[in-house]
């Protein structure tokens, strides 16, 4: 119900920037969107970004694009959801064309506020250990809750493009409020960090 009500607030909360000069507005929670059919986020996505005048970009339609501007087929996905939305997920993506080849779940500590919120990076790097030895397009994290950025730093090297939400979401946004097509190009430079955020995590981190 808390996630579906996200949605119904969309064009309300908005109303809270009142005059700010906004260029682009974004919708971090991918959960939310898994309760929501695909066709009707686009509808609503549509409206606020008519009424408004920028653009809106939920994380869920990033990633979507992430996926596309990679070409990606063959997904390693990871999700921190319970089964319920964890379904709902994989439901909302085979909706959008995205069928992951190999999955591996985190189990979240239930006894947590909230179990994605206090899962460690590290879990989440052993679950993406933990997948099968095969050959992929990209590796998707789920969860704009989930703590990857460090993952992803670490692997920003590797051939292998490893894309979470809020990366996907940064990168769409940039794009959007810049009037910038996606290319693979510019987002391997967001996921690779380079120029963007990379030399600048690593300084955060060795202080």
């Amino acid at each position: 119900a808390r996630l579906v009500d996200y949605v119904a607030q969309q064009a309300e909360t908005l109303d809270r920037f009142a005059n700010a000069p906004v260029s682009a507005a974004i919708f971090a929670c991918t959960g939310a969107a898994y309760l929501v059919d695909p066709a009707e986020e686009a509808r609503q996505t549509e409206a606020i970004e008519a009424a408004r005048g920028y653009p809106f970009v939920t994380a869920a339609s990033a990633v979507a694009d992430a996926v596309a501007a990679l070409g990606a087929k063959r997904v390693g996905l990871i999700s921190p959801y319970g089964d319920d939305l964890h379904a709902a997920a994989l439901d909302y993506w085979d909706k959008r064309d995205l069928r992951p080849v190999a999955i591996e779940r985190i189990a979240g500590k239930t006894e947590s506020f909230h179990p994605i919120y206090a899962t460690p990076a590290s879990q989440a790097e052993q679950a993406m250990d933990a997948l099968p030895d095969i050959d992929l397009d990209c590796i998707l994290f789920l969860g704009t809750g989930l703590p990857t950025l460090p993952v992803i730093a670490g692997r920003s090297s590797e051939a292998l493009p490893v894309l979470s939400p809020n990366m996907c979401l940064m990168w769409r946004a940039v794009l959007a409020a810049t009037g910038t097509p996606p290319t693979r190009e510019n987002l391997l430079s967001w996921v690779t960090g380079h120029p963007h955020w990379l030399g600048r995590f690593q300084e955060w981190t060795a202080a």
